[in-house]
């Protein structure tokens, strides 16, 4: 019988992460800010890393720092959200 086995992740493992939008059709340059989390799921005595995304805010032009953290935020929510749906736990 296969044995349960429960996902975490700390909240403070949860990055930030700004890319390029390569689907962007805008004139300036455009980028997408994402809440990325790094899971590791036990496999024997090993361990699978697999990396799980919000689906980001995407278009975003002439942002700063200051205004990725509060899409970061939104993302971040999002993400803690989906994590949940997956019964992964987060620890704050």
């Amino acid at each position: 019988m296969p044995k349960h086995v429960f996902l975490r992740v700390r909240e403070s493992e949860i990055k930030m992460k700004v890319v390029p939008d390569e689907d962007h059709d805008g004139t300036e340059e455009a980028v997408g800010v994402q809440a990325v989390a790094v899971l590791e799921i036990p496999f024997g005595r090993d361990f699978i890393r697999t990396t799980i995304k919000s689906p980001g805010l995407w278009g975003i032009e002439g942002g700063d720092d200051k205004y990725y953290r509060e899409i970061f935020a939104e993302e971040k929510a999002t993400l803690i959200e989906m994590l949940d749906g997956l019964t992964v736990r987060v620890v704050r």
